[in-house]
């Protein structure tokens, strides 16, 4: 069996990105899982490089209309980001936003609104209240608390 090295992940993150151009994304997502694979056994499981390939196989599921496993991949790419980094970091907070997301995507409605809630108060802690990453996240905390049947507290927001 070949090793596994560092170029090895490149040519395999090379034909990923080509099977997703060719819209072959049930392809795609599975060169990236094997990506993935590669990168924890070279890099470890919390390097950068093997967290954002989470964030591939997050989108590519979302792009097929995968919700389910989306918030999967969301959610780990957010606990190994919040590991390596912290959970007040801005990435991290963003990533937090995403995870509200699909939960609001797989109807979940009221964990959307507690993520968002607290993607919202980080962010307002971590970047301040008038930064465009904070607006933004209110924006969607409102919308989720609306969503989650609680009409008067999204006012508030």
């Amino acid at each position: 069996m070949a090793s596994i090295n560092e170029e090895t992940i490149k040519n395999k993150i090379q034909e990923a990105n080509i099977a997703y151009l060719y819209s072959d994304f049930e392809n795609a997502i599975a060169l990236y899982e094997e990506v993935y694979s590669m990168s924890c056994e070279v890099f470890g499981e919390d390097d950068p490089e093997t967290v954002s390939t989470l964030n591939s196989i997050a989108r590519l599921h979302h792009l097929i209309g995968d919700n389910e496993r989306t918030l999967e991949f969301d959610k780990r790419r957010y606990a190994a980001f919040c590991k390596a980094y912290g959970e007040k970091s801005p990435e991290a907070i963003k990533i937090l936003n995403e995870v509200a997301n699909s939960y609001l995507n797989v109807g979940s409605k009221e964990k959307a609104f507690e993520h968002f809630k607290k993607s919202y108060e980080l962010s307002r802690e971590v970047l301040g209240e008038e930064h465009p990453d904070t607006v933004g996240v209110l924006s969607c905390t409102a919308y989720a608390c609306f969503q989650a049947g609680n009409k008067k507290e999204a006012l508030e927001y």
